[in-house]
């Protein structure tokens, strides 16, 4: 579609239910993406992806195609998606479970089913995946991600090299450790 056709659907959204369906059925895959890359495997990151849809749908006649639908779609998306993360924090730390090791996917949980990369990821500090995945998954600029998380392009880089270390850190570790061996029991084995 070109902006036009984007910025015209955006904006019968609202009264349309049938341009609110395709409308969501074009950025959910989009959406739905982002949003576990953002949180990881954890549980939530659906509910994000469904309140950033809703946030989208509700922002949709403000949509004026200066830039792609897809672009606008993310940076809703990242901001719904944080903002969902740090109110489940919060209310994580008030109950009283301040181990962050439950916000984690245990190591290597996803490592087979999703490749090396994406289990790596999972255990990265959420504002380091954040910056790693809106760069290189997203392909966002250094000031984009600033603009996008709402911090300075100074901590958006320190985030960004201190994840690459980390990732280079766990794929080096990952591939260190030896293949495990299935050893047979019974059968004189």
């Amino acid at each position: 579609m070109t902006v036009v056709e984007d910025t015209q659907l955006a904006q019968r959204v609202a009264d349309d239910p049938e341009a609110a369906a395709v409308f969501g059925r074009r950025l959910s895959p989009r959406v739905r993406g982002l949003a576990r890359h953002l949180m990881g495997a954890r549980d939530g990151w659906e509910d994000a992806a469904q309140l950033s849809l809703i946030e989208l749908l509700r922002a949709a006649p403000r949509y004026n195609g200066s830039g792609s639908l897809e672009r606008w779609s993310d940076r809703i998306t990242v901001r719904t998606t944080l903002r969902f993360a740090r109110a489940r924090r919060e209310v994580q730390a008030r109950q009283g479970d301040q181990d962050p090791e439950h916000l984690l996917a245990p190591p290597g949980a996803d490592l087979v089913a999703q490749g090396e990369v994406l289990g790596i990821l999972e255990r990265l500090d959420p504002t380091r995946r954040t910056v790693v995945v809106l760069r290189h998954v997203y392909e966002y600029g250094i000031d984009e991600i600033a603009n996008l998380t709402g911090v300075s392009r100074n901590t958006v880089k320190d985030r960004l090299v201190q994840g690459r270390r980390e990732v280079r850190q766990h794929l080096r570790a990952q591939r260190a450790r030896p293949a495990l061996k299935l050893v047979r029991t019974g059968q004189g084995a």
